[in-house]
């Protein structure tokens, strides 16, 4: 579903992304190597900074930093900037491209526990054989359990699961 999202043109598709046969693959991070990226980069802040000003009620500053980010991410030609969305559908599509945008980095454990908060109500649902797997919003189980030998030298309580 994450793939099918990005358009043809839409530079971020080949670039995160290589078709081996039927299956889609990630490629490794900006290095090449096999360690991702993981610090605060340029585009994660646009993104943040947009999110906010779109929060804000800025929908125009917030459509700007969107589109700063996104002209730079698409075959040259071809970016058609974002204009008039304002409110939920602007938030909504910021959001999209924080998806699209910071894939295979860490961050979207965290968004989605943030989102669902907020009542977005993001089911994720994995198929392992004949089993259907599904993390309900706001369930005890985004926490992590705390490790056992932590708790036996803090004597912390476990994370409710």
């Amino acid at each position: 579903m994450l793939y099918a999202s990005y358009q043809a043109n839409d530079l971020r598709k080949t670039i995160y992304f290589s078709i081996n046969g039927k299956y889609i693959n990630k490629k490794r991070g900006y290095s090449g190597g096999i360690n991702l990226s993981n610090g605060l980069a340029t585009d994660e802040l646009y993104l943040i900074r947009s999110e906010c000003l779109a929060r804000a009620g800025q929908d125009i500053r917030a459509i700007t930093d969107l589109n700063t980010l996104l002209f730079n991410r698409w075959k040259t030609g071809t970016f058609v900037p974002i204009s008039g969305l304002q409110g939920a559908l602007l938030l909504d599509r910021i959001l999209l491209e924080r998806r699209k945008e910071l894939v295979f980095r860490g961050l979207r454990w965290n968004d989605l526990r943030r989102l669902n908060k907020e009542g977005h109500n993001i089911v994720l649902r994995r198929n392992l054989g004949n089993s259907v797997f599904e993390l309900q919003p706001n369930s005890p189980k985004y926490t992590l359990p705390i490790p056992p030998n932590v708790i036996a030298l803090t004597g912390i309580q476990q994370n409710v699961r």
